[in-house]
């Protein structure tokens, strides 16, 4: 007997996949589920004042500040759906902070409130970017590896 596999033609034609935005922010929300965020993290933990954590690091705390929280959810987003999601450094009047930049929207895993906890089209006007990143470039900045740091498979989420 033979069985036949339906394949969208958009795929046979080479073009990629793009989950909906839903999707992603599904991802980043398990990410808020999993990952405990705290201001205070790297002076109590680190004893400095900026830590940058390897995703593994976060996961085996499961602690951590802004940009712990969302490098963490930039190589989930990486591992599990395939895209790459930029991580985007800005100053508001709160201080300075980070937030994850994909398909036009913005979004954090480390805001549980205004302005990313929803995936937004528009960056506040008041508010500065200092920085954006790829998942090479976060890479690079990680301050430690004392967990894994070079073994970057995420379990917790899989």
């Amino acid at each position: 007997m033979k069985r036949w596999i339906l394949v969208p033609a958009i795929l046979l034609l080479g073009a990629t996949w793009n989950p909906p935005i839903e999707k992603v922010s599904w991802e980043v929300s398990r990410v808020r589920s999993f990952i405990h965020y705290s201001t205070t993290h790297d002076i109590d933990a680190w004893g400095v004042a900026d830590y940058w954590q390897t995703p593994v690091e976060t996961e085996y705390l499961r602690l951590g500040d802004c940009e712990d929280l969302d490098a963490y959810a930039q190589e989930l987003l990486w591992q599990r759906l395939g895209i790459e999601a930029k991580l985007v450094v800005y100053r508001a009047p709160f201080g300075v902070h980070t937030c994850l930049t994909w398909g036009g929207y913005y979004f954090s895993a480390a805001d549980y409130d205004w302005p990313f906890a929803q995936p937004s089209r528009s960056f506040p006007a008041a508010w500065s970017i200092l920085q954006v990143l790829t998942r090479a470039e976060v890479h690079s900045r990680f301050t430690g590896g004392k967990h894994g740091s070079q073994q970057l498979r995420l379990s917790l989420l899989q």
